[in-house]
């Protein structure tokens, strides 16, 4: 008497193998995902320590507005005049820099901000400057031929890259971290440097307001901004300024 055979047939083993490529591909869409969070994490946070340390490199870069330029005793106000503008709709093409230009404390925003100081009596009045342009903050140095504010539109500028832009501006769109066109802000009050304000002649002095993009979300899904304010000393504004 033959014994029955036994062991898998062509159906059992198209069954088995059905399951084993879900199962596979289950796996490899986990894994992708996994990479692609890892990817995604380790880029915010590298966006936002360049936003941390650009803000930190901004700030002590614009304490030095206005250092050297002495006012006069009839126009106190000549101080913000000659020595800072905020630039809207500013950009930086082939080294020269075009926007369009308002004197502080006026209260408005925008993606420039250039600026004069004399480090010593002897020295030259120098330009220096901070950018926004294509969703990234960038540091401006102006040729040795910008000498006064006025020189801003006519020199040549360099610029070193402060805070990136994303590597995928179609995907960082519903992020946020794209830095946008009212970067900078300026306004007038009682300011010093890490909170202390002077009572003297000149009790108010320029504020700048910086606020960044970064990577968070809040619980509506909407970017969290990132906000930093500098006083600057070095350009006093007296009460009587609008």
């Amino acid at each position: 008497m033959k014994r029955p055979q036994r062991g898998f047939n062509l159906i059992s083993l198209m069954i088995g193998m059905t399951l084993s490529l879900i199962s596979i591909l289950a796996m490899l869409a986990l894994y992708k995902n996994m990479v692609g969070i890892s990817v995604r994490s380790i880029q915010d946070a590298q966006q936002d320590g360049q936003v941390s340390a650009g803000f930190l490199t901004a700030q002590l870069e614009m304490r030095n507005a206005g250092f050297g330029i002495v006012p006069s005793d009839t126009t106190p106000t000549d101080v913000a005049s000659k020595s800072m503008r905020l630039l809207q709709n500013a950009r930086l093409t082939s080294g020269t820099l075009t926007g369009d230009p308002y004197t502080p404390p006026v209260e408005i925003s925008g993606n420039a901000l250039i600026w004069v100081s004399k480090m010593s009596t002897t020295a030259d009045a120098t330009c220096a400057g901070l950018l926004v342009q294509s969703g990234q903050l960038v540091y401006l140095k102006a040729a040795s031929t910008c000498r006064a504010i006025t020189d801003w539109g006519t020199t040549t500028w360099t610029q070193t890259i402060l805070v990136a832009a994303p590597k995928n501006p179609a995907d960082d769109t519903s992020y946020g971290n794209i830095q946008s066109a009212s970067f900078f802000k300026t306004e007038q009050g009682r300011c010093w440097p890490f909170g202390k304000y002077s009572e003297t002649q000149f009790p108010n002095s320029l504020k700048v307001i910086m606020t960044a993009s970064i990577s968070a979300k809040d619980s509506t899904g909407n970017a969290i901004k990132s906000v930093s304010e500098i006083c600057l000393p070095n350009i006093p504004i007296p009460l009587t300024t609008p």
